[in-house]
């Protein structure tokens, strides 16, 4: 059997561009939306880097071009990230 997950939402805190915040991705006619279009600048590119953090998990972390305590507005403070993930069972065909 095959999965998709979605990316339901994120919440952050210190971000060091996005401060405290949560990032949650809308309904399109009751259906979750495949692409969400985030709009250019340093503050959403911290966004979508927030969001890889959020679906990698632990294993993956080490693998990420960019050091992670970039992302801390306060180095003395961990970054805080809590997420919802939705899995979409595929029928097999």
């Amino acid at each position: 059997m095959k999965y998709r997950m979605y990316l339901l939402g994120i919440y952050f805190e210190n971000a060091r561009k996005n401060g405290d915040g949560r990032y949650c991705f809308k309904k399109d006619r009751q259906k979750i939306r495949k692409w969400t279009q985030l709009s250019a600048g340093m503050s959403n590119q911290e966004l979508l880097q927030l969001m890889a953090v959020a679906c990698a998990g632990v294993d993956f972390l080490r693998e990420f071009p960019y050091a992670l305590g970039r992302l801390c507005r306060n180095s003395a403070v961990p970054l805080q990230l809590e997420f919802i993930l939705s899995t979409h069972h595929l029928i097999n065909t």
